[in-house]
């Protein structure tokens, strides 16, 4: 049994009217193109297709929590009256309201899994940058943080680790392809892949790094070979920080990778490298 709230009034029970804490503005932004649920539950969709657009922000007028609802926050999702039920892994926060100011100053726009970006934003400022793991793709970052991975992988071949980049700049849209994929080939509750709006990549100041060993790519095993204990030692001192570690996996909701770092500035980077790996200073 659901609780639904319609017009102002609770007409059953089990979930309850208004969104969960995650949600408390009542608004989440659309993933992909879902087809509703009549009710939150297991099971194939069985409501109405709609045709709301990837990035539609809709209304939230109830939720189910996990306890409710087979271990899944379910929302009860429409535009100007309720249409459905989704699961949380097909909504994602709303943008925080960034200023321009703080999205073009290096390290200052917090992006995790409760603080998003809009599904238009991309910085002005991006440059290609390389040596590229896949010969052809363009990887780009932002010009200062593309200035300072150039000198970053200058020091670690100088000392006999050459590093390629495996990923730079994403748009929402790409986010929004790689986290489907994810979900599909994972399920749901997959925990390596952030959701469009929530991903560190569309800074514009996030890299993905490997050696070029095809065992360790975008692999945990990574950290552990002479190229990524390399990183682990001296990527601050280029101003770049690991975002997901072991230490901080509670925190962020993502499980180590020794490969992603973002790029936040000499000032910044060694406070935030070592908080990440629970290093006391």
């Amino acid at each position: 049994m659901t609780r639904i709230l319609m017009f102002g009034l609770i007409l059953a029970a089990g979930c309850a009217p208004a969104p969960a804490g995650a949600a408390e503005h009542g608004r989440l932004l659309l993933i992909g193109q879902p087809t509703l649920w009549l009710e939150p539950g297991p099971g194939e969709p069985n409501g109405p297709p709609m045709n709301w657009k990837a990035g539609t922000e809709l209304t939230v007028f109830a939720d189910c929590p996990p306890e409710a609802a087979h271990g899944e926050t379910w929302f009860q999702v429409g535009q100007d009256a309720p249409a459905g039920w989704l699961p949380e892994a097909c909504l994602s926060l709303p943008p925080v309201d960034f200023d321009e100011s703080s999205l073009r100053a290096i390290g200052q726009a917090r992006v995790d899994r409760t603080a998003g970006l809009p599904p238009n934003y991309a910085p002005d400022d991006l440059v290609s940058v390389g040596p590229r793991y896949e010969q052809d793709r363009d990887y780009k970052l932002r010009a200062e943080a593309a200035e300072a991975l150039a000198a970053m992988l200058a020091a670690a071949k100088a000392d006999g680790h050459t590093l390629y980049v495996v990923s730079g700049y994403r748009p929402w849209s790409v986010q929004q392809t790689l986290y489907e994929r994810k979900v599909k080939a994972a399920g749901r509750d997959q925990k390596t892949v952030a959701k469009p709006g929530h991903s560190e990549h569309q800074l514009g100041t996030a890299v993905d790094l490997t050696d070029g060993n095809e065992e360790t790519l975008l692999r945990v095993s990574f950290g552990e070979s002479p190229a990524g204990r390399w990183l682990r030692e001296h990527a601050w001192e280029f101003g770049f920080a690991q975002s997901y570690t072991e230490h901080n996996e509670a925190e962020t909701g993502y499980q180590p990778e020794p490969w992603h770092f973002r790029y936040w500035g000499i000032d910044q980077a060694r406070t935030k490298h070592l908080r990440a790996l629970g290093v006391e200073e």
